[in-house]
């Protein structure tokens, strides 16, 4: 039968922790969810051997009737905003759940979420308390074992089943919301690159839809805090600063300060209209508008698309260019998406011309204005080419959608 229930989860290394999440996601299900049907993808983020071999040994084993695993293979990681869509783009279920592997369920966890989703269609996403969580989500608690987690869980649950706070924003860490909220506002936003704010920005979109956000006192989940981060904390605080910067430009708040944001975030849900070329953001390559069909340029110029995580200190995007400007053999139209709602254009723009150093044979032209997210392989396809750059997440999804479509995907090194 279809699965009521769609749980996504995104994996990237760290197997004996993920090993562990899941273990303890299949232990937490009750009869009720496995009699209405539920489905568990895991959506693994190019992770080495040894985590990818754990999940082909797991989709081996017998599983309890009722429930279906599933195992998502990227070649490659794609970050987080990205890595959430691609199992978002598989789930069936009329109930859809996002979780990270750093996560670890008691008992009781789920069912009081799906019953606030079942009874308050106005509601968009409904999260648990969390061990360690953001705002008045975070309670902020360590556990020396599994047993004393499933204790304080129980005993946290029924004190607080009454319990619901509507709230500005709620973490990505462990979220649900139906497939309606899905179809109406799409997944997280690409240009947050590897992380960090996406859900933010998720949350803001729900708003301006129409949809409360809220935490359910009858839940709580144990989250053992950036697990995947932590191996490389120098990308996540790097990450956290440079989206905090694009998320800023994007919804126009000056702070960041949690009382002021959430003022300023409730004035921007009153004053906004939803509207769908804005706020829908595509998961699945159907979901886009059909790309351009067109001849090919009869002359040697050939237009390329650049696009790229411009303020990541990890993108590898001037390098790229002064690879170009030394590798070129024929004139190229460059075309530099670089939309004003998320990035200071003019700093970029001076560092792309530093970088090409003012060479003849590549015609710069900047695409500053947005390009709505569901017109992205519509420009995609008005070029020849898409340029390729290293360790940008931006970068991976711009190519992977043009090799969808058949562009070419081409790396200057």
């Amino acid at each position: 039968m279809t699965p009521e229930i769609s749980l996504v989860l995104l994996s990237y290394n760290n197997w004996h922790i993920t090993k562990e999440c899941i273990q303890s996601l299949l232990q937490s299900l009750d009869e009720d969810h496995i009699q209405r049907g539920i489905e568990i993808i895991i959506v693994d983020n190019g992770s080495v051997e040894e985590t990818r071999q754990g999940l082909q040994e797991l989709m081996i084993r017998p599983i309890q009737q009722g429930i279906e695993l599933r195992v998502e293979f990227l070649q490659e990681n794609l970050g987080y905003p990205i890595g959430i869509n691609a199992g978002l783009a598989v789930c069936r279920g009329s109930f859809i759940g996002v979780l990270n592997n750093d996560l670890l369920f008691p008992k009781g966890w789920l069912t009081p979420l799906l019953q606030i989703l079942q009874k308050d269609k106005s509601v968009g996403f409904a999260a648990p308390f969390l061990s360690y969580g953001v705002g008045l989500q975070n309670v902020n608690i360590r556990f020396k074992s599994l047993e004393s987690m499933q204790d304080y869980a129980t005993r946290f649950m029924n004190h607080n089943s009454e319990r619901l706070l509507y709230v500005h924003k709620v973490t990505g860490a462990c979220l649900l919301f139906r497939s309606d909220l899905l179809a109406r506002i799409g997944g997280n936003d690409f240009w947050y690159g590897v992380g960090n704010y996406d859900d933010d920005d998720w949350c803001i979109r729900a708003r301006i839809a129409g949809y409360k956000v809220v935490i359910v006192g009858q839940s709580f989940v144990h989250h053992i805090r950036h697990a995947t981060f932590q191996t490389v904390p120098s990308l996540f605080s790097s990450s956290l600063e440079m989206n905090a910067v694009k998320f800023r430009i994007k919804w126009n708040i000056d702070s960041l300060d949690y009382e002021t944001s959430i003022e300023r975030t409730n004035e921007i849900i009153a004053n906004t209209a939803f509207d769908k070329a804005k706020h829908y953001v595509p998961i699945r390559v159907d979901d886009y508008h059909a790309p351009v069909v067109r001849k090919p340029s009869p002359s040697l110029i050939h237009r390329s698309l650049l696009c790229a995580d411009w303020t990541s200190p990890q993108s590898h995007w001037r390098r790229t260019l002064r690879s170009l400007s030394t590798m070129l053999n024929d004139p190229i139209e460059l075309y530099a998406w670089i939309p004003e709602s998320i990035f200071d254009v003019e700093q970029i723009i001076n560092e792309i011309h530093q970088n090409l150093g003012g060479i003849s044979k590549v015609s710069i032209h900047v695409l500053r204005n947005a390009v709505h997210y569901c017109d992205t392989l519509q420009l995609i396809s008005t070029c020849d080419a898409v340029i390729q750059v290293d360790d940008d997440f931006v970068n991976r999804h711009i190519a992977r959608l043009a090799e969808h479509i058949d562009t070419k995907v081409i790396a200057f090194r």
